[in-house]
């Protein structure tokens, strides 16, 4: 569920023919922001009233993997829900705010639930699942951290399935005017629908999106048992954190790499064996040269011979759904047999000297995938996916 298209193939197609989903602010008009670009989702239903967009994408999109699934109906009483989100209610909470200020005080009494389990506990309810239900915030890594949780729920026997993911809607006035404020998002407004350029030397930050990715989970016995069409194996996984700046991270990209190579040894995948690595690649200045430095530092020599590429050209930076969304891409890419390009790519930056399949979509035989989340804040979070 993105604001390049609301299902698999839409993305897909997005991804390949360089449409992107980032285009001129239409939630709120944008009177005195420096941005006037945002990557918004407009070819789904509004939310009911009362359900923010974030719970709803998720909803929607935790629907379309179910329904692709073809899990009985009584195995939903013990399938979890973990739907990770650090935005979901700012949009009930920003229209409340408006209404305050115009009168005596209002308000939904959805506000008073938590913010972080309202899209994991819309998607529960909507949908009848049982088992475990929980939400997780771990910045821009919030869905990687959700699929390696479900993964271990799975392991432990604790679910008989789970809808693993992430959501956000970021776009209100209150958080564009923070991330503008934190200097993190592209002015070049007279770009349009090219203005994010991930690893590009001419990059100046990310366009804020919307979006939600889920996947789901079951183990490999359980889904061969009753003949699931499956799309891949989650072989491994490494979460980590770097205690750092919300915006800035280390100079030394050591946690990060480590990780890296700890997802691989969980995989039991040797570094010459891995077919591409879909990478975070905010477009922001220092994300992309530190995370180039990442692969490098944990990959060797091995790094140039990687193909390394971005969406976010596409989709924008939708915030906790960003890793969901990756790990979504990373399946497709082991399915069709395709590497998305890194769109916008203009001129190679010396900082970023990595194979980031420029453009254009590369068919490729691939086996091994790695989707890569460097979270504000030093989350950090590595997905394996293995073709079956």
């Amino acid at each position: 569920m993105s604001s390049a298209g609301s299902t698999c193939r839409a993305l897909l197609d997005s991804l390949c023919q360089g449409r992107p989903g980032v285009g001129p602010l239409t939630r709120f008009r944008p009177e005195g922001f420096d941005v006037t670009l945002a990557a918004e989702v407009k070819d789904v239903p509004e939310p009911p009233e009362g359900l923010g967009r974030a719970a709803w994408y998720a909803l929607l999109a935790a629907n379309q993997a179910l329904d692709d699934s073809g899990l009985p109906d009584e195995r939903r009483r013990e399938t979890a829900a973990i739907i990770g989100s650090t935005k979901g209610l700012v949009d009930i909470l920003e229209l409340a705010w408006r209404n305050n200020r115009a009168g005596p005080p209002k308000a939904s009494g959805l506000q008073a639930a938590p913010w972080a389990d309202s899209p994991a506990r819309c998607v529960a309810q909507e949908l009848g699942l049982g088992g475990p239900v929980t939400g997780l915030a771990a910045a821009c890594a919030s869905g990687p951290y959700s699929i390696a949780y479900a993964a271990e729920l799975l392991r432990a026997g604790r679910a008989k399935a789970a809808v693993a993911g992430a959501t956000d809607a970021p776009i209100v006035p209150s958080l564009m005017a923070a991330f503008a404020n934190l200097g993190v998002m592209t002015r070049s407004n007279e770009r349009g629908s090219t203005a994010a350029r991930p690893f590009c030397a001419t990059r100046d930050g990310l366009v804020l999106s919307e979006a939600a990715g889920a996947l789901l989970l079951e183990t490999v016995a359980d889904a061969r048992a009753r003949d699931a069409r499956i799309y891949a194996e989650l072989a491994g996984w490494a979460l980590a954190g770097e205690a750092c700046h919300i915006t800035a991270p280390p100079q030394d990209p050591a946690v990060p790499a480590r990780a890296l190579r700890q997802a691989l040894v969980l995989a039991a995948v040797p570094p010459e064996e891995l077919d591409y690595i879909n990478a975070h690649g905010t477009a922001t200045r220092r994300n992309d040269s530190y995370e180039t430095q990442a692969i490098k530092e944990a990959l060797g020599q091995l790094a140039y011979s990687v193909p390394v590429s971005s969406i976010k050209g596409i989709t924008g930076h939708p915030m906790a759904a960003a890793g969901a969304i990756d790990a979504v891409v990373s399946v497709l890419a082991l399915e069709h047999g395709m590497i998305p390009p890194t769109a916008n790519y203009q001129q190679p930056d010396p900082e970023c000297d990595l194979d980031y399949v420029p453009n254009e979509p590369r068919q490729a035989r691939l086996r091994t995938v790695l989707s890569s989340s460097l979270g504000f804040g030093g989350h950090v979070a590595m997905l394996v996916f293995r073709k079956v």
